[in-house]
């Protein structure tokens, strides 16, 4: 009855598995992998293209 949709149980799966930690300050990818995760966020940033610049202004003619 209440299903969560594909991507948002995706997002949930990585939340659970890569940001989420026991007691024993370890996530479920690191027992999985036996290694220490990479930054997530760090390595978004490094991925992403940087924006583009904004277009300038055009002044209107009166």
């Amino acid at each position: 009855m209440h299903r969560l949709s594909d991507p948002k149980l995706k997002g949930l799966k990585v939340i659970h598995n890569f940001h989420l930690k026991r007691l024993d300050g370890t996530t479920a990818e690191e027992r999985f992998f036996e290694s220490k995760p990479i930054n997530m966020f760090e390595w978004l940033v490094e991925k992403m293209p940087l924006f583009a610049k904004p277009r300038r202004k055009v002044k209107l003619i009166n």
